[in-house]
């Protein structure tokens, strides 16, 4: 399904420092992914929230789409997991370590958008706001310890070497958390 080209960021996620308010954003040719790397893989933090947000505004459903969120919960987790340890741990590591704090900055958004994506979308929920999901996930069991500390934390200074050790920990923590998380909302035989 091709869509046209470009949308306003929807004011819910017009949120520093993934977009401006007003910002203009590409959307993607077509919304067919099946592996969530090839949807994280896109230029656009959050496009299919966003393009999904915009459509039920709208009253009108995207056809031949299957929302991430659909997917299988141990499937996100995983693939969110694994894209953090393969790709963006080291990536982020070298970075940090040749002190490439501008270089770093968009792969920390990416990856900071993927972790609030995928508290999300293992639930089977999109992302519907980004002004206050800190309060949503804060007293939600399956969160770290100290979550809405750490994620504002990490969102003021993106690019700083702390946020990424904090980022990395609460990927860490999560594994452990969406586990148990997705193990016990397994139904029962």
């Amino acid at each position: 399904m091709t869509l046209s080209n470009t949308l306003i960021v929807p004011e819910p996620f017009a949120v520093l420092p993934f977009y401006e308010n007003k910002q203009l954003i590409k959307k993607p040719g077509t919304l067919n992914e099946t592996k969530l790397t090839e949807i994280w893989d896109g230029e656009a933090y959050f496009i299919h929230d966003i393009l999904h947000y915009e459509h039920k505004l709208s009253g009108y459903e995207i056809v031949d789409f299957i929302p991430p969120w659909h997917f299988e919960g141990e499937e996100i987790k995983t693939q969110a997991i694994n894209f953090w340890q393969h790709t963006g741990l080291p990536k982020l590591s070298n970075m940090f370590h040749q002190r490439d704090r501008i270089g770093a900055r968009p792969l920390m958004l990416k990856h900071i958008a993927i972790y609030i994506q995928t508290i999300h979308w293992i639930q089977g929920k999109p992302v519907y706001n980004l002004q206050d999901f800190t309060v949503q996930f804060e007293d939600w069991k399956y969160s770290p310890v100290n979550f809405g500390e750490r994620i504002s934390f990490i969102l003021k200074s993106p690019d700083h070497y702390h946020s990424f050790t904090q980022l990395s920990q609460l990927y860490e923590e999560s594994n452990k958390k969406w586990a148990l998380f997705l193990n016990r909302s397994l139904p029962k035989k």
